[in-house]
């Protein structure tokens, strides 16, 4: 605003000083006329040279003027853009830093089917994520929905399989073995299901849906979201303001240096939470 307040100002000086000249020569030339006689030959030939002269060298004086003025309009310009810019680089570097801390603030303690507790932390998170999104995308595509995990229930189905083992074995150990295996892998199956429905509230209104619902992988992932969205939630958040941050400036350099900062699961996630949720701003990654 200030280098276009100064280039205006500086047209006006240049125009005004022409307007000034060309007055001058024009009371020159009426002012060494004859009197009653307006006649190129009545006008004081050395008298017109000398003030021409002085009018040539002012214009001159004026031309220098508005390139001296041109000149420091360009330094100030120049000066601002660098301050700008540096101002600029101080904050998206603050910002990064700021971003790095939030990637180890991420925390959470995980109880899987066995009941062992996992601690998770960081960028692990996000490959925790994924494993999860298919996890979920598993159960929705499983031939039937099985309900949700109840302990109960599931130490009844292992007895009666111990059960079932003990009177085919008296027939056939080696075939009884074989259907133990067999029963064991698809009651696991199905308890990660069940476990997975209930860690994340899967209904089977959910179920059904899912069927009809052309992306499986948005929907899998709103699940995972709405469970666990509250772990990364400030992370995401924080990222797109960066991007934002970012986004009118043409050098690709600081897109690529936040680009640089994330993993391949990281980035699977953003696009898959720009997705799911249309976020414009995320969809940069």
């Amino acid at each position: 605003m200030r280098a276009f307040h100064y280039k205006k100002v500086n047209i006006v000086v240049f125009i005004i000083s022409l307007i000034l000249i060309l007055l001058s020569i024009v009371v020159t030339i009426i002012g060494n006329s004859k009197t009653g006689t307006h006649c190129i030959n009545s006008i004081d030939i050395g008298e017109l040279a000398k003030h021409m002269s002085t009018c040539l060298i002012a214009i001159a004086n004026v031309l220098l003027l508005y390139a001296t003025l041109n000149s420091q309009n360009r330094g100030i310009k120049n000066e601002k853009e660098a301050h700008e810019r540096a101002q600029f680089e101080t904050t998206f570097f603050n910002m990064v830093e700021t971003f790095r801390k939030l990637i180890d603030e991420i925390k959470l303690d995980y109880i899987d089917l066995n009941g062992k507790q996992t601690r998770i932390r960081g960028r692990v998170f996000f490959v925790f994520a994924l494993n999860e999104i298919n996890k979920i995308s598993d159960s929705l595509q499983s031939d039937k929905y099985y309900g949700k995990y109840d302990q109960y229930h599931a130490d009844c189905s292992l007895q009666f399989l111990d059960q079932e083992y003990d009177n085919k074995r008296i027939d056939d150990e080696i075939a009884a073995m074989r259907w133990k295996n067999e029963k064991e892998n698809e009651y696991l199956l199905i308890h990660s299901i069940q476990y997975t429905n209930s860690v994340y509230d899967i209904l089977e209104k959910d179920f059904i849906e899912s069927k009809s619902n052309g992306n499986l992988l948005s929907l899998s992932y709103k699940k995972f979201f709405q469970r666990f969205g509250f772990v990364y939630e400030h992370y995401l958040r924080f990222l797109k303001q960066i991007l934002i941050f970012i986004s009118n400036k043409q050098d690709s350099l600081y897109s690529d240096l936040i680009n640089a900062q994330l993993s391949s699961k990281e980035i699977q996630v953003i696009k898959l939470q720009a997705k799911t949720y249309f976020d414009e701003d995320l969809k940069r990654i």
